[in-house]
């Protein structure tokens, strides 16, 4: 098949594949060549095809196809995240935010107020402020990060605690507290901590008490 140079408006049309990608790349604002832009270039061609070695019609259907799958899958593309945003209003949620400036991450939790979407990009409003929802890492609720926060505290003071056989009176107060935040805990944050945790802290409770049977 001849190598055919498209022609639009009397000036030669690069068609090469990196001109293709570039071109694709742009976002839905104008600048992103579009259906009628696209049955041009194609009129274009067919006018100013070799006679000798015209391009088949099957050529042209199969261009025209792919042409319309990509801007099929390109619009799906769009109204899944359109929706999956609009799913997240009034859910909890965890955003992992760079900052431009610093380069550093810093985490965002709060609840999504609502949707905003701006050159084809969907934004989550948390706090007061507009973030992307490429930054969305994690959907949850805020009932499950309190219990995260209080559980690991738990787990910590209970592995700061000497070895059950080790433990003397000047631990006691560090016991009193944890048992105070055990004891405090609802009965789902209680869900997520370690019998493990607990059987220590509960050995604990026994060791104090033992040796303060023996004073």
């Amino acid at each position: 098949m001849a190598y055919v140079q498209a022609v639009k408006d009397g000036q030669l049309v690069d068609t090469t594949a990196s001109a293709t990608s570039e071109s694709t790349s742009k976002t839905k604002n104008g600048n992103t060549l579009g259906q009628q832009d696209f049955l041009e270039l194609l009129v274009a061609e067919m006018q100013y095809q070799d006679p000798l070695e015209p391009q088949s019609n099957t050529d042209y259907i199969a261009q025209l196809a792919t042409f319309t799958q990509v801007q099929d899958i390109e619009e799906m593309q769009g109204t899944v995240e359109n929706m999956q945003g609009n799913n997240l209003i009034g859910k909890y949620v965890l955003l992992n935010v760079t900052s431009k400036a610093t380069g550093n991450t810093n985490v965002i939790a709060g609840y999504v107020d609502y949707v905003t979407y701006e050159n084809g990009k969907t934004y989550l409003s948390v706090n007061g402020g507009l973030y992307s929802l490429d930054d969305l890492d994690t959907v949850t609720t805020k009932e499950y990060q309190e219990a995260v926060v209080v559980v690991s505290q738990f787990s910590q003071m209970i592995s700061a605690l000497p070895e059950t056989e080790d433990l003397a009176l000047t631990d006691e107060e560090a016991v009193k507290e944890a048992r105070t935040l055990y004891d405090g805990m609802t009965t789902t944050q209680k869900g997520y901590v370690s019998s493990e945790d607990v059987k220590k802290l509960e050995a604990a409770e026994a060791r104090i008490k033992e040796i303060k049977s023996k004073e």
